[in-house]
C-alpha cells in the first residue's frame, strides 16, 4: 500500500512525474502531506486517479427545470459532475457512485445510482408521475468534504405561459398561436400541450379555460 507520494513529485534528476504521465492511487491510505502532492501532480499535467475527495464538489451540468406531461420520460437526463480544483487544474473524479432519489412528485428514475465516468459525470433520467405538478430529485455523493447535495426539478405544463402569475388573455393568445403541431414537428412545444396527448389542440384549450382568470392564480395547482 502507498502512503507517501513525495517520490512522485521529486524533480531532482528528473525522477518525478510530469505532463502526460498517469498514476492510480485509489485504495491507498495516503498521508495528509501526500494528499497535497496530488494537487502538485495535477498542476504538472499528471492524470491522478485518487479516492481523496477533500475539497471536491458536486455541480449541476444540465437537465434542470424541464417541462413534461404526466407519465412522460423527460427529453434530457439530469447530469452532475464531481470536480476538484480551479482553472487548469480543475478535473473530474471518475469511478464514484452518485445517488439519485425522487423526493417529490412521484415518478421513477432510469437508475438510482450511477458511477461517474472518466470526466466525472453521472446522470439519470426521470419519468414523471401522474398527479403532482412539481417533481424533485435529490443527488448526493458519499464522502464529499464538505458534504453537498443538489436538487433537480421538473414540472407539468402550466397555462401561465409567460410566468407572470396570472392566466389571462395574453396566455390565451400564446396558446392560440401554437394550435396544430404535434410531437416531432418543429413548432411543437411541450409547455403548450396541457393535456399531454402529444398535440396542441382542442383538449389543451379545455384545460386552459378551466384555469382561465384575470386574477392572480396559484401556478402550482
Amino acid at each position: 500500500l502507498i502512503t507517501d507520494l513525495s517520490p512522485l513529485v521529486n524533480n531532482a534528476n528528473n525522477e518525478g512525474l510530469g505532463r502526460g504521465d498517469k498514476v492510480n492511487v485509489r485504495g491507498n491510505p495516503l498521508s495528509v502531506p501526500s494528499r497535497t502532492h496530488i494537487d502538485t501532480l495535477i498542476s504538472r499535467g499528471v492524470t491522478v486517479e485518487s479516492d481523496d475527495l477533500t475539497g471536491a464538489s458536486l455541480v449541476k451540468v444540465s437537465g434542470d427545470g424541464q417541462i413534461g406531461t404526466a407519465g412522460m420520460v423527460l427529453a434530457n437526463p439530469f447530469v452532475v459532475k464531481v470536480v476538484k480544483g480551479q482553472g487548469q487544474s480543475r478535473r473530474g473524479y471518475a469511478g464514484l457512485p452518485v445517488a439519485f432519489e425522487v423526493t417529490a412528485g412521484g415518478g421513477s428514475l432510469s437508475t438510482n445510482t450511477d458511477t461517474t465516468d472518466a470526466t466525472g459525470q453521472a446522470e439519470t433520467t426521470l419519468k414523471l408521475g401522474v398527479t403532482a405538478s412539481t417533481h424533485t430529485v435529490l443527488v448526493s455523493v458519499e464522502g464529499l468534504s464538505p458534504s453537498k447535495t443538489l436538487t433537480f426539478t421538473a414540472t407539468f405544463p402550466t397555462p401561465d405561459f409567460d410566468g407572470n402569475g396570472q392566466v389571462n388573455f395574453a396566455d390565451f393568445m400564446a396558446l392560440a398561436n401554437k394550435i396544430g403541431p404535434g410531437q416531432g414537428r418543429g413548432s411543437y412545444e411541450v409547455k403548450y400541450d396541457l393535456d399531454g396527448d402529444g398535440i396542441v389542440g382542442v383538449g389543451d384549450f379545455k384545460v386552459f379555460m378551466s384555469r382561465f382568470s384575470d386574477s392572480k392564480f396559484d401556478v402550482a395547482k
